[in-house]
């Protein structure tokens, strides 16, 4: 197994099989009309129907594998869509046998994907507590990362730190990794896309939405969470890779068999 040392501190503690376990909802949008994303698109020269069939190959090829390898999988994973396209119906068609996958259809752009989670969250009754998740679909998660959410989560409910009278938390595995084709390297972002925010369930939930992941601790406690396995994947386009992967914590290193094992990705899973 990989070990990176440049991190040496980590969760030490066993989740309680007794535990309740966190409500926890995970959100990744596909082809959500975001107003934002269209514009930036178009200001690069960048066709549309192109950058749809390259998300798709990449949610197949990183992100299903990686939440379907989980070694923890009591959650509910929303993917947004917008119109349906033939990219959108492959990715229905690969994600139909996985009932805890469920398929939420907006027009609203952006600022409906806290509102589909509130909808599910209503649907399935209370939880005393609830954490909500962002995946670009695009990225990956190793596969313990449900895992050790959980513990941490429950750290801070046996802690006092989720109330009625206490904000929430924002939890962040700050120890991740980024991907461009056969090569990866070690990577260390605070506040990063990957983190969960938890809160109370008596009251209206903020969601991971309720501001950019950059500025989450508006809203919310910010956790920094350290481990010896990198817990993200993020995959970096092609085109400007060197610009990328400069801003890194060790070495460009060769894809091996070890580290798409810690992501649940197929043997090969090097980046296109």
């Amino acid at each position: 197994m990989l070990l990176i040392r440049n991190v040496v501190r980590a969760p030490v503690r066993e989740m309680d099989p007794d535990a309740p376990p966190v409500a926890t909802y995970l959100f990744t949008h596909f082809n959500v009309p975001i107003p934002e994303y269209r514009a930036r698109l178009a200001e690069e020269g960048i066709d549309f129907g192109d950058w749809l069939r390259s998300k798709r190959d990449a949610f197949l090829r990183y992100c299903l594998p990686s939440v379907l390898a989980q070694s923890r999988r009591d959650f509910v994973w929303l993917i947004g869509f917008g119109e349906r396209t033939e990219e959108v119906e492959d990715i229905l068609a690969a994600c139909a046998p996985h009932p805890f996958i469920k398929p939420v259809f907006l027009t609203g752009g952006g600022r409906k994907l806290a509102d589909a989670v509130r909808a599910e969250h209503a649907a399935r009754g209370a939880a005393a507590h609830v954490m909500t998740v962002r995946l670009d679909c695009d990225d990956a998660l190793n596969v313990h990362y449900f895992y050790n959410m959980q513990v941490a989560a429950r750290a801070e409910i046996e802690a006092g730190q989720i109330g009625p009278d206490r904000p929430g938390v924002a939890l962040c595995f700050s120890f991740g990794a980024k991907l461009s084709g056969h090569s990866w390297c070690p990577a260390v972002w605070q506040q990063n896309p990957f983190l969960a925010l938890l809160e109370p369930g008596d009251r209206p939930l903020q969601t991971v939405f309720s501001r950019a992941h950059g500025k989450i601790h508006e809203v919310a406690d910010s956790r920094d969470i350290h481990t010896l396995q990198p817990m993200w994947l993020q995959v970096v386009g092609q085109d400007n890779v060197m610009n990328r992967l400069e801003r890194r914590e060790g070495p460009v290193l060769p894809v091996t068999e070890d580290v798409t094992a810690l992501f649940g990705l197929p043997t090969g899973g090097g980046a296109a």
